[in-house]
């Protein structure tokens, strides 16, 4: 007889976000040991479209964290889900050569804070601030297998391929990468 451990997937802020599809992931049988119990994400991006994007453009929230929140929202999205084709069509110059390599997971708090303007309109392009105040795509339930990125979903560009034998997971296969990393931590520490 195989015995089973139930858990509690819980999760604040980021960790919220991928409460939900941790849970999933288990009740699919992801797990052969682990077996959910329950779910608690606290305090998650939720209404991410209607109600944190707009706040970030408005001034609703503390100035240097809106600015490193839309950039993270514009290069984590741009990954997966190609909004454009270079930095500068949405980040102004300096930092559509330094917002990317300064928001990949190894930089501290303070160096991207060092690294990133006091302002959105220092930050962002006429274009770049027009894609979190107006994102495109079909509107779909947190947690869906097939939500697409609030800021929109261009098809990959002409030509562009991945390299031979490679290919994106899915929103269910589960990766050994690891669990995700958080890249901002606010205030910085």
């Amino acid at each position: 007889m195989k015995r089973t451990s139930r858990v509690l997937v819980t999760g604040f802020s980021q960790g919220a976000s991928a409460a939900p599809g941790s849970a999933r992931s288990l009740q699919e049988g992801a797990d052969a040991w682990f077996r959910l119990r329950a779910v608690a994400p606290v305090s998650g991006a939720y209404a991410f479209r209607d109600a944190e994007l707009p706040a970030l453009l408005s001034g609703r929230t503390e100035p240097k964290a809106s600015v490193i929140y839309s950039a993270l929202t514009l290069v984590a999205f741009n990954r997966p889900h190609h909004l454009y084709d270079s930095p500068d069509q949405v980040f102004r110059a300096p930092y559509d050569r330094t917002i990317e390599g300064l928001l990949d997971g190894t930089h501290t708090g303070r160096e991207v804070v060092a690294g990133t303007p006091d302002s959105i309109d220092a930050l962002l392009t006429p274009h770049g601030r027009a894609m979190p105040a107006h994102p495109t795509g079909p509107r779909r339930p947190c947690g869906s297998p097939t939500a697409s990125a609030p800021t929109g979903h261009r098809e990959p560009r002409s030509g562009s391929t991945t390299p031979t034998g490679t290919s994106r997971p899915s929103p269910r296969t589960p990766t050994t990468a690891g669990p995700p990393r958080a890249i901002v931590a606010w205030p910085p520490r």
